[in-house]
């Protein structure tokens, strides 16, 4: 919900800050004092970071913090915030980077931003040119993501010092630890690949080339080594308002698993009847079904199932115009049995 959130309400104080900075923000931060949500954003062209009340639609907050503020997170007690920061001048889609001043390392570091002080604390290493971050369940550890120089840095917290570092792909940003913390994943942009490293011992183990954004419904066939369905579960309405105009700029197609109930409700929070028609309208879009009520479909009795599966199926179908042919389970609870009442087929009564 981040582009109708910020653009339609917070525009008129955000119109600098960069909208990867704007992605990357953590918006499920709480305020440590006073328990408030807290949304906290990187100005790349001001070198703040910003605090937000989204609940106000009001700026708390512009830290200083360096140069071109870029990924952001909040560590896991919710005192402090992390912010990478870049001596390397600014660029961008169709600048010659050739004529761009020289980058200026001195200003390249984590800013460490008080959250209760609100002010930036420290500054540890990172590397050249931190793009983003992804952080250990611990705290203890930052992988950062180093642009210009094809690295992956491992930063120390507890020491505010790089620990390791491994070359990757050419251009590094998104960063990402799986569940374990046993592999860090690496998007490289120049590259179009993937990388895998080992987290405890810092190698490369794989390059996965060429990701492969695929339509769930369509099945293609798998003919290059990673394919990634999009998907969305329930029916908000920044499917329709954020996630449609990016994802079809990039023609990414995507499915959105819809909760029957949620529409009918009348929410602002989710998409009507006509958005949601206007939505599977769009080419490359996917309605599916994610139950009339969002229960947890192994947990139904048969009738209950039957309601769930059937007349969210019906519903949609209604509405959109077009056959619904995939579900996801809410709560993620199946078994055989849901499975095979899932995929019983019954024609649907339109319009009844």
């Amino acid at each position: 919900m981040m582009k109708s959130l910020l653009g339609a309400r917070y525009g008129r104080w955000l119109g600098h800050c960069v909208v990867l900075a704007l992605f990357a923000a953590h918006t499920a931060g709480a305020d440590p004092i006073a328990g408030a949500p807290r949304l906290y954003v990187s100005d790349e062209r001001g070198g703040n970071v910003v605090i937000v009340d989204p609940q106000s639609a009001s700026v708390i907050a512009r830290i200083p913090v360096g140069k071109r503020p870029r990924g952001i997170q909040v560590s896991p007690d919710h005192k402090r915030v992390y912010v990478a920061l870049s001596g390397s001048p600014m660029g961008g889609p169709n600048v010659d980077e050739s004529k761009l001043p020289p980058p200026d390392r001195r200003y390249d570091g984590i800013g460490v931003v008080d959250l209760e002080a609100q002010k930036l604390v420290n500054t540890y290493q990172s590397g050249a040119d931190p793009e983003t971050f992804a952080l250990s369940r611990d705290g203890k550890i930052l992988y950062v993501s180093n642009e210009d120089t094809g690295m992956l840095s491992a930063v120390d917290l507890v020491k505010g010092v790089v620990a390791s570092t491994v070359a990757v792909g050419s251009e590094p940003e998104g960063v990402a630890v799986s569940a374990d913390e046993q592999r860090v994943y690496v998007t490289c942009e120049t590259s179009n690949s993937v990388y895998v490293v080992d987290a405890p011992h810092m190698k490369v183990l794989a390059q996965r080339p060429e990701v492969q954004a695929v339509d769930l419904c369509a099945r293609p066939p798998s003919t290059k080594p990673l394919q990634v369905a999009v998907t969305f579960d329930d029916g908000y309405k920044d499917n329709l308002y954020t996630a449609a105009p990016i994802l079809l700029k990039f023609q990414i197609p995507f499915t959105v698993f819809v909760t029957t109930s949620f529409i009918r409700g009348g929410s602002p929070t989710y998409l009507s009847a006509s958005e949601l028609r206007e939505l599977g309208s769009l080419p490359g879009v996917n309605i599916g079904s994610h139950g009339a009520t969002h229960l947890p479909l192994a947990r139904c009795d048969d009738a209950t199932l039957w309601q769930e599966l059937y007349e969210s199926r019906c519903y949609l179908e209604d509405v959109i115009g077009k056959a619904v042919k995939a579900i996801a389970y809410p709560h993620g609870s199946v078994n055989r049995r849901v499975r095979d009442a899932a995929r019983f087929h019954r024609p649907c009564v339109h319009g009844a």
